[in-house]
């Protein structure tokens, strides 16, 4: 028993290393290239941080930028999380400096298939920051 125990985490923890590879793709939404830097994909968690180098003036359009981003994970992985509960979160970085130490807009966290009666992609909070 204590061997099944044993592998299982084992292979629990190389599934979770195996889903922490970055990815470094590229979307676009309107006029903005958005840069998928890392995603990570848990049992039930799904955490992604994104560059995009264009300047932001309102909350609104972090908030539509996550959105796009959300939809396109969440058509991404569906297969995966078919009707199972996943919380999805975007985290929002300005990767126009070069030092590495970019900017942080915030992030939005959505709740995916909350219940039988509410699939899909419902927001859970928001928090941004812009000076």
């Amino acid at each position: 028993m204590k061997n099944i125990l044993r592998l299982s985490l084992v292979l629990l923890l190389m599934l979770t290393l195996f889903a922490c590879k970055p990815s470094n793709e590229e979307i676009t939404y309107q006029d903005i290239t958005i840069e998928i830097v890392s995603e990570t994909v848990t049992f039930n968690s799904i955490d992604v941080r994104v560059h995009f180098t264009q300047e932001i003036d309102h909350e609104d359009e972090l908030y539509e930028i996550a959105l796009f981003v959300a939809g396109h994970i969440y058509e991404k992985h569906l297969d995966i999380m078919r009707s199972n509960r996943y919380t999805l979160t975007i985290r929002l970085h300005d990767g126009s400096t070069l030092s590495g130490m970019n900017t942080a807009y915030g992030h939005v966290v959505y709740m995916v298939n909350r219940s039988v009666t509410e699939p899909g992609l419902s927001l859970e909070s928001e928090h941004f920051i812009l000076d």
